[in-house]
This record gives structure tokens, C-alpha cells and sequence, in this order.
């Protein structure tokens, strides 16, 4: 590679190289190129000598200025340790703000009560249930929407409780006063007009949006 040209950290890149011809079965031309650009690129932005000198303040440079090469860089990363270079941080994400995913979500989920108590379209109704089942507790809407009266389980004082035998979710009043508005009586919960299948995930997002304020 011309980047290596008078380099010392070449002898690391060579190295790097034999290391990728070694897999089986064995990598894509284009592949190897890109993981060797991705090396060479991280060793030529923080001229270091060789690749014994990277740390982690040299990844953090160069991806903040080629954040594509970050998957490219992982294999370099995993076997720079084999032959004694440094352990770099590729793969470190910010961890998430789990208060503000909390106040997200609780967000969300009064907007859609919210909607689902002024419903008044059957449809739309049970799409924004289900949406609020989902949000709520965290489960697939693919779960949800696939939901049948068997695995509903009604109880004398206007309660509902869902998969009684498994997740043994119990709807908040809110919600349960919903499920008995709006719940097909058919085998499917959420049901199209034909009822032979359920809403789509397309179908109940079209109907969130619209709910918006």
C-alpha cells in the first residue's frame, strides 16, 4: 500500500495482512482492502512509529473524523493483543440515558392512553392498544398484535390480564377499559376487517402518528 511508503509502522500493516490471508474461508479482495485502509489510516493519523504506540485518544481522533471505518477497524483492534500490541476501545458506544429513555417512555405512553380513551374508530382503537401494550411492557408489537382471545384472561371487576401463562401481564385500568372497548370478539385481538389475519406493524405506526398532538 502507498500509505506505507517509509513507514515504520509498515512492518505492523505487513503483518496485519498475512494475519487476514490466514482466514478460511478466506476473505474478499475488497474486504482486506478496506480493513488494511482502515489500519494504515488509523497509524498514519496518530503518528505513532509503530502499532505498539496506538491508545485509545488515536481512535477516538480518527473515528471522529472517518466514523465509517469504525466495523473496519474491529478486526484490527481484536488482533492487535494477539502479538502483544495495545487493547484499543473500537466498539464503545456512549451508554444510553436510561432517565431520559424512562421519561420517553412514560411520555409516550400518556399520549397514547390519552388517544386511546378519545377513540372512537374500532380500528384505531385497537391499534393504538396494542401500541400502548407494547410501550408500556416492553414487549414486541409482532407478540402483540398476533395476541388471541386464548391468551386473554378476563376478570370479574373489569380487569384483563395477557398471557396469563407466561408473562402474566395485567393491564392498568386505562388500558383494560380499552381491551374491552375495542378487543375483537373473534379468535385475533387485533384482526383486520377480514379477521383472518392480524394488523400489520405499518398499520398501527400509521395510526400512532396520527394520533400525535
Amino acid at each position: 500500500m502507498a500509505a506505507c511508503d517509509g513507514q515504520a509502522w509498515a512492518i505492523d500493516v505487513r503483518a496485519y495482512r498475512r494475519h487476514l490471508a490466514g482466514d478460511d474461508p478466506p476473505l474478499a479482495p475488497k474486504t482486506v482492502r478496506t480493513y488494511l485502509t482502515a489500519a494504515a489510516g488509523l497509524l498514519g493519523m496518530a503518528k505513532v512509529e509503530r502499532a505498539s504506540g496506538l491508545e485509545d485518544r488515536h481512535v477516538r481522533g480518527f473515528l471522529l473524523r472517518k466514523v465509517g471505518h469504525r466495523a473496519n477497524l474491529a478486526r484490527f483492534s481484536a488482533w492487535l493483543p494477539t502479538v502483544g500490541g495495545p487493547t484499543l476501545q473500537v466498539n464503545r458506544k456512549r451508554a444510553p440515558n436510561l432517565r431520559r429513555l424512562e421519561r420517553k417512555t412514560l411520555s409516550d405512553a400518556r399520549s397514547l392512553l390519552a388517544a386511546l380513551e378519545a377513540a372512537t374508530d374500532a380500528r384505531r382503537g385497537r391499534a393504538l392498544l396494542a401500541a400502548a401494550i407494547s410501550r408500556v411492557f416492553l414487549v414486541p408489537l409482532t407478540r402483540v398484535l398476533a395476541l388471541t382471545r386464548g391468551d386473554a384472561s378476563m376478570g370479574p371487576n373489569g380487569g384483563v390480564a395477557l398471557w396469563p401463562s407466561t408473562l402474566s401481564v395485567a393491564l392498568p385500568p386505562a388500558m383494560a377499559a380499552g381491551f374491552r372497548r375495542f378487543a375483537a370478539e373473534a379468535s385475533l385481538v387485533f384482526p383486520v376487517r377480514n379477521a383472518a389475519q392480524p394488523l400489520s406493524v405499518a398499520a398501527v405506526r400509521h395510526h400512532v402518528h396520527r394520533a400525535r398532538p
